[in-house]
C-alpha cells in the first residue's frame, strides 16, 4: 500500500543559466523586471533538462525519506513524456496511475536562471485530470496544481474523501484553483488537514475568498494584507486544520489553531531556486508522517528546501533520511519558535 500519492501536473524542466541580463526594479525593489534586448541571441552557461511539476518532486522527495509513493497525473505520448516515466521509476515511485494522453503534449517548463533566481514560462496542456477508481486509500494525498481544468478532479476527490475519512489531506494549489478562492476549493479546503502555501499564493487566496476585517476582527483592510500573521490566522478560518505559509529568505511561518510558529531559512549556497517549495512540502509531510511536531516538520522542511536550492534542478538536491539528520544535526540552533 502506498503511504502518499501525489497529485499534480509532471513537466520538463528545460533549465537555462543565463550570464548576462538586466535586472529592472522599482523604487521598492520588491518588483523586478528581467531584461534583455529583444531579438538578441543570448549564450547560456548551461542548458539542464530535469523532471519537474509539484506532483513528482514531493513524491521523490518523499520516496528518499523512506516512504512508498505513487504519481497522479497526466502525460503526452512522447519523448519528454517517457523520460517522466522512467525518472520516477528508477526512484521507485509508483507510476501505475500515470496517464498517457495521445492528443497532447507532455508538460514543459522553461526555466531561465538569472542570479539564483528563476523566471518560469510554463506550458501546461489542456489535460482532464480524474480520480481513479481503483486508488488504494493511501494514508496521505498531495493535491497541488491542476491548471484549469481541475474541477473534475476535485469533485472526484471530494467523494472519495467521504468514502475514506482516514485519508489525511496536503493541499497545495495552483495559481488557476487559487484564483477560483475557497468557492472553487470547497470541501477540499475545509478537509485539508494541511495547507501549504508561499506568502504570494497566500495573499491572492486571501484577497479571492475575500477575508475582510468583519471575518477576522483583525483591523487590517481586504487589500492591504500585510502579517504573516494575519494571513495564517485568516486563512485558517477557510478550514485547514494547519496552515505553513514559506517567504524565502524571511523563512517559513505556521499556525495549528492555537499556536504560531516560525522558522529562519537554513543556511545554504543559493545556485537555483526551482523546486525549493517542493522540497519544503517534502520534509514538511515527512517529519509528520514520522510522528515529529509541527515545529520539527518546519525543521526538516527548511534543511530540504536548502539542500534543493544548492544544486540546479528541483530533485537533484532531495535528502535520504540519513543526509537529512547530518543536515538537522549540524544546524542544531535553528528552530521553529512561537512568534
Amino acid at each position: 500500500m502506498l503511504d502518499v500519492v501525489t497529485i499534480g501536473h509532471s513537466t520538463i524542466d528545460i533549465i537555462a543559466k543565463i550570464p548576462d541580463a538586466h535586472l529592472h526594479c522599482r523604487k521598492d525593489e520588491k518588483t523586478c523586471e528581467l531584461c534583455f534586448s529583444y531579438g538578441q541571441k543570448l549564450l547560456a552557461d548551461s542548458i539542464d533538462e530535469c523532471i519537474g511539476g509539484n506532483a513528482p518532486n514531493v513524491a521523490i522527495g518523499l520516496k528518499r525519506l523512506g516512504f512508498e509513493t505513487g504519481v497522479i497525473s497526466n502525460l503526452g505520448q512522447d519523448e519528454k513524456g517517457l523520460k517522466v516515466r522512467q525518472i520516477l521509476q528508477k526512484e521507485g515511485v509508483d507510476d501505475s496511475h500515470l496517464k498517457n494522453d495521445s492528443f497532447n503534449p507532455t508538460d514543459v517548463s522553461l526555466v531561465l536562471s538569472y542570479q539564483a533566481e528563476r523566471t518560469i514560462l510554463a506550458h501546461h496542456s489542456p489535460f482532464v485530470y480524474l480520480m481513479p477508481r481503483d486508488l488504494k486509500p493511501p494514508q496521505w494525498i498531495y493535491l497541488t496544481s491542476l491548471g484549469k481544468n481541475f474541477h473534475k478532479l476535485y469533485d472526484g476527490l471530494r467523494d472519495y474523501l467521504v468514502e475514506n475519512q482516514n485519508v489525511k489531506l496536503a493541499l497545495n494549489p495552483g495559481l488557476q484553483e487559487l484564483n477560483w478562492g475557497a468557492q472553487g476549493a470547497c470541501g477540499i479546503l475545509e478537509r485539508s488537514d494541511i495547507l501549504i502555501l508561499n506568502k504570494e499564493e497566500a495573499e491572492i487566496l486571501a484577497k479571492v475568498s475575500k477575508i475582510t476585517i468583519k471575518a477576522l476582527g483583525l483591523g487590517y483592510e481586504q487589500n492591504g494584507i500585510n502579517s504573516v500573521r494575519w494571513l495564517l490566522e485568516g486563512l485558517s478560518g477557510l478550514g485547514p486544520k494547519t496552515v505553513v505559509i514559506t517567504d524565502a529568505k524571511n523563512g517559513a511561518f505556521s499556525y495549528d489553531g492555537q499556536n504560531f510558529l516560525k522558522i529562519k531559512p537554513f543556511p545554504s549556497e543559493l545556485v537555483e531556486m526551482t523546486g525549493a517549495g517542493d522540497a519544503f512540502s517534502a520534509g514538511l509531510l515527512g517529519a509528520l508522517m514520522n510522528d515529529k511536531s509541527l515545529a520539527e516538520a518546519l525543521r526538516w522542511g527548511s534543511a530540504e528546501a536548502a539542500s534543493v536550492i544548492a544544486k540546479i534542478g528541483s530533485t537533484a538536491g532531495l535528502l535520504n533520511k540519513k543526509e537529512l539528520q547530518n543536515f538537522l544535526d549540524s544546524q542544531k540552533e535553528i528552530i521553529a519558535e512561537s512568534f
